[in-house]
């Protein structure tokens, strides 16, 4: 009983004795532990709800942006002469370079930060998405211009979901996680 009153319910003389005596955890590489003050610090409800909304638009427009080359695909096919072979490879380009960022956009944002990773992301996805007119029209092969510039655009946002993923797991109380990833996923349907 007097352990108990000394020590605590769930602790014992052994237990406190060992907590004081734990070595910190050096494992992983040098340089990339974050201190338990930054990795931890939850957003007030508030914020949480800002970040809920400005995730959920831009969710919106990365699909947007997404869909809007195959939309237009028909007329540039028509425009620069592409089979239908010629305008799969460049529909299809998004998706190979979507697959390869997908686990790279995870451990990047894990190490990083996700707002970083998707602020940098989206702004550089977005000047693609503006700039893919000029492309075209640039380029004596359209063909190559336009597969890679949709090749760059899936790597580009094969990123978003893994860095929202760590994201919210760094910065939203675990209660709320469930209500920001339902509201923020439906963004795509909307875009």
């Amino acid at each position: 009983m007097a352990v108990i009153q000394k020590h605590g319910k769930n602790s014992s003389p052994d237990l406190a004795f060992h907590k004081e005596n734990l070595q910190p955890d050096n494992i992983g590489a040098p340089g990339c532990h974050k201190k338990w003050s930054d990795a931890h610090s939850n957003w007030p409800r508030p914020v949480a709800r800002i970040w809920t909304v400005v995730l959920l638009l831009g969710t919106c427009l990365l699909y947007c942006a997404r869909v809007a080359m195959p939309i237009c695909a028909v007329s540039m096919a028509e425009k620069f002469n592409w089979t239908k072979r010629e305008s799969g490879m460049v529909l299809g380009s998004f998706f190979w370079g979507y697959c390869f960022t997908q686990v790279f956009g995870g451990y990047v944002s894990d190490r990083v930060g996700g707002e970083k990773v998707l602020l940098l992301s989206a702004a550089a996805w977005g000047s693609m998405t503006a700039f893919t007119p000029i492309l075209g029209h640039l380029c004596s092969q359209p063909i190559f211009s336009m597969t890679l510039a949709r090749f760059l655009m899936g790597l580009l946002q094969g990123v978003h979901y893994p860095s929202l993923a760590s994201l919210c797991s760094q910065k939203v109380v675990e209660s709320e996680r469930g209500f920001l990833m339902s509201t923020v996923g439906s963004g795509s349907y909307l875009g």
